[in-house]
């Protein structure tokens, strides 16, 4: 599993993940985290891109041809995924993380998928 919390090094990732398939797949209580799933045909790895300390969230929770991008709010802790196109965004003041793997790597509830981020 590959596992991704710079914010240019998580953009270029989300560039190869470019017209992949959106979906909300995890969440917590009170939506506090969030585990977007992107899927690319004939792909075998998938990018959860989870977000932490999310305050605000628009846009549909699944979608096709997703174009993601992350965004750094200057001199304010807010980080914002956004997809114009979508007219998807996210905000989140914990931050985001990308991680890259095969769907057998990713446990089957928001705690286990957590934990296999910090191992």
């Amino acid at each position: 599993m590959n596992i991704v919390s710079d914010i240019v090094t998580a953009n270029s990732l989300l560039e190869q993940y470019r017209g992949a398939s959106f979906h909300i797949r995890l969440f917590s209580t009170a939506l506090w985290r969030l585990g977007i799933e992107l899927r690319l045909p004939g792909n075998p790895t998938i990018l959860y891109v989870v977000g932490a300390g999310c305050k605000h969230i628009n846009g549909n929770l699944y979608y096709t041809h997703a174009d993601l991008e992350i965004i750094q709010v200057p001199g304010n802790e807010q980080i914002i995924l956004i997809d114009k196109q979508a007219g998807f965004e996210l905000i989140t003041t914990g931050g985001i993380t990308l991680a890259q793997g095969l769907e057998t790597e990713f446990g089957d509830s928001f705690d286990n998928f957590l934990s296999s981020l910090r191992s």
